[in-house]
């Protein structure tokens, strides 16, 4: 997601920009900012999901 987001900023000419991102979205969000510190002007995380990866553990359901 971060890359499409910086992919996109590039195409549209925009050398900075201001993220808003809302639970994965802000992870997203963040991790642009890490990988792009100067172009990110401002960023707001709503209710965000960690900035590190998630670790599942499987469990079985029964209906």
């Amino acid at each position: 997601m971060a890359e499409d987001a910086l992919a996109l900023a590039d195409g549209l000419g925009w050398e900075s920009f201001s993220l808003v991102g809302h639970s994965m979205g802000g992870k997203a969000a963040q991790q642009v900012l890490a990988q792009a510190p100067r172009r990110v002007r401002k960023l707001v995380g709503l209710a965000r999901s960690p900035p590190v990866p998630i670790r599942w553990t499987p469990t079985e359901t029964r209906w």
